[in-house]
């Protein structure tokens, strides 16, 4: 598992991966994020008092993911720090199958960290245009870095928990970039 920053949201479900009864790697940026190994924070959130004495050894191993390439188990990933967001985070490229772009504002930089690859997941907190929010990105501004990208196919995430609509989103992303969907839960993507 691979942690592209430590806000809750982001790292809420780690606790849950002690349920799968499977070895458990986690590759997180904390050096490079936060100036801080990434195993002393998932220690943090996984130690006593917010999970029983020794629950974080039910884990594998804990790796930092420093800022380039690196090899996370048969994948080739590369990374990129994005500085737009309340604290920054990590963009991901996995080979040239997918691009992961989370809790961002719109960053001009990612286009050259995904581009060509044929999914790309990025963050769409609005349905909208473009947005002067600091921290998260617009549908409409996701679709125009992946029509830069030359991507193939760009999957929204990270929306917001309040809108129910996906139509919206839609109708702000196709008119840049055609082959847009919003992700949900189960989605499979060939990549």
């Amino acid at each position: 598992m691979v942690v592209t920053h430590f806000h809750l949201d982001h790292v809420g479900g780690l606790f849950y991966l002690a349920a799968l009864d499977l070895p458990v790697e986690i590759w997180g940026g904390g050096e490079v994020l936060e100036g801080t190994p990434t195993a002393a924070v998932v220690h943090r959130l996984l130690d006593s008092p917010f999970a029983p004495p020794g629950f974080v050894h039910t884990f594998g191993t804990v790796h930092d993911l420093g800022v380039g390439a690196a090899r996370i188990g048969a994948f080739g990933v590369t990374t990129r720090v994005q500085p737009m967001h309340g604290n920054p985070t990590l963009a991901l490229r996995v080979e040239d199958a997918l691009g992961w772009c989370t809790d961002t504002a719109y960053d001009p930089e990612n286009v050259d960290h995904v581009r060509g690859v044929r999914v790309l997941f990025h963050e769409a907190c609005y349905a909208a245009d473009e947005t002067d929010d600091s921290g998260h990105t617009a549908a409409g501004e996701a679709a125009r870095l992946a029509a830069e990208a030359r991507v193939e196919r760009l999957v929204l995430i990270h929306v917001d928990p309040e809108h129910d609509d996906d139509e919206a989103l839609l109708a702000f992303a196709r008119p840049h970039f055609a082959a847009t969907e919003v992700g949900v839960d189960g989605l499979q993507v060939d990549a």
